[in-house]
């Protein structure tokens, strides 16, 4: 696809998902993996453009409200979830929390245009 560095970091780990995970732990762990990439490199993005002020503006605060909403997720998890029939109203919930959780990451993905903004003059050539 073209990516390198940490934008091919993001790119993957949105893409692996879900995919092939089992549990809800590893789904936990692979959002907070997109968190951690994103949360370090978008303020390089941004300070390599000269755009401070639309990241603390536009940026910074969806980061914030992510950092937020995996916590509060983390802490609706309940190994229990984690068997064949464990459904209940908790666990619901919490897939309802993991989803959005996840959804907030793709929407400052999107809105940062991290994974659009690659170019073939922008990669570092191999050959």
């Amino acid at each position: 696809m073209g990516y390198t560095g940490i934008a091919a970091l993001i790119f993957i780990e949105m893409m692996e998902y879900g995919k092939k995970q089992e549990t809800y732990e590893e789904m936990r762990r692979s959002q907070h993996k997109l968190y951690a990439f994103l949360r370090a490199h978008l303020p390089e993005v941004y300070n390599k453009e000269s755009k401070y002020e639309d990241y603390n503006e536009n940026i910074a605060p969806l980061l914030d409200e992510a950092a937020y909403k995996i916590e509060e997720t983390r802490q609706l998890y309940k190994s229990q979830f984690e068997g064949l029939r464990s459904w209940t109203e908790e666990e619901a919930i919490f897939q309802v929390s993991l989803d959005g959780s996840f959804e907030h990451l793709c929407m400052i993905a999107a809105k940062s245009r991290i994974l659009d903004k690659i170019k073939m003059d922008d990669m570092e050539m191999i050959g």
